[in-house]
């Protein structure tokens, strides 16, 4: 089974998977790929913060950056740089630009 596959499964009411689940394994298959490119471009730091809503929901980054570190210790330092590239970003005063 593909991560996706199992999503539609549990989606479809043959198991009682609850939603936050379901979200964030959707979240981790849709920004694995970005996550784990050798050269990484800024837009694709911007690409996964804005498909897991980081902007208006921090807390969204805190639990994808709990799950990846789970799954490895390459994504649980890629995930270092991600809340560091998304703390240094929400510093800057938009006023001053």
């Amino acid at each position: 089974f593909s991560g996706t596959s199992l999503i539609q499964l549990a989606q479809a009411k043959q198991f009682k998977v609850p939603n936050s689940y379901i979200e964030s394994s959707k979240e981790l298959i849709t920004n694995l790929d970005l996550l784990s490119r050798e050269n990484k471009i800024p837009e694709d730091w911007l690409n996964i913060l804005q498909n897991i809503d980081a902007w208006r929901r921090p807390e969204k980054l805190a639990r994808f950056c709990y799950i990846c570190s789970k799954v490895s210790d390459n994504l649980r330092v890629l995930c270092d740089k991600l809340t560091q590239n998304f703390l240094a970003t929400r510093n800057i005063d938009v006023q001053e630009i």
